[in-house]
């Protein structure tokens, strides 16, 4: 009994582990989203600077 409690007990940790791995991705994939909004930002303005004569 106490094997199949130490089993479950340690696919319960990988499974915790496994959440917040995937939850630091999530945060990492927000993170490029956001860095790419504001580089396409930058090209933008960029291109409308040049296209200002500027």
């Amino acid at each position: 009994m106490d094997d199949a409690l130490g089993d479950r007990m340690k696919v319960l940790s990988d499974h915790i582990e496994f959440a917040r791995e995937w939850k630091a991705l999530e945060v990492v994939r927000e993170e490029i989203i956001n860095l790419y909004g504001l580089v396409e930002g930058l090209q933008d303005s960029r291109k409308e600077d040049t296209s200002r004569g500027k």
